[in-house]
């Protein structure tokens, strides 16, 4: 059974820098958890390291993810674009040009609200880390069943280990929750 690490953070550079140590100390790190806790935001966060074997090739993940309440039911999706996100497009997907040429051609947005998600990626250090991805997910979903919390999910297919790189996609990561769930910025 994996622990389950909690860090506590009077700021995001607080928590950056007991992450970076706890992460450091850890021997054969193949899984890591970690609740991540800055004022009243909790974030999952989760390494998982697999190196495959035989025939098999490994996948390596890193996650952060939180339950947030809001209200309405504004949502959006980011991933990088590729192949299969450009045959959707020419089959009708809706993909929103945030006026960023860079950040635009490397990554598809959907949203029920371009108004709010433009404003949110007109940050600079909000968008710039999203772009040294390579497979990944940044996702609003909407609760289920009444009553069930929303949750906010950013999946990578990789293993962010690099102290500096975890630390930018933790911000990015917390604004997007700050901004869904106040509609105010970090």
């Amino acid at each position: 059974m994996i622990e389950e690490r909690h860090i506590i953070g009077h700021s995001i550079e607080e928590i950056c820098q007991k992450l970076a140590e706890d992460i450091a100390q850890q021997q054969d790190m193949f899984q890591y958890r970690a609740l991540l806790q800055h004022q009243q935001y909790p974030v999952y966060f989760q390494l998982d390291i697999d190196l495959g074997g035989g025939f098999e090739s490994g996948i390596s993940t890193t996650l952060f993810s939180a339950a947030l309440q809001q209200e309405g039911n504004y949502r959006f999706s980011l991933q990088q674009q590729g192949l299969l996100e450009e045959v959707g497009k020419l089959l009708g997907m809706q993909d929103v040009k945030v006026g960023h040429p860079e950040f635009d051609a490397h990554t598809l947005v959907q949203t029920n609200n371009e108004a709010k998600v433009i404003r949110m990626l007109s940050q600079p250090d909000v968008r710039q880390p999203l772009l040294h991805l390579s497979d990944y997910k940044l996702e609003l979903y909407l609760p289920e069943e009444p009553g069930e919390p929303a949750r906010l999910d950013l999946w990578i297919q990789e293993a962010i280990t690099d102290p500096g790189q975890l630390c930018q996609l933790y911000h990015t990561f917390l604004s997007f929750l700050v901004f869904a769930t106040t509609d105010k910025e970090l």
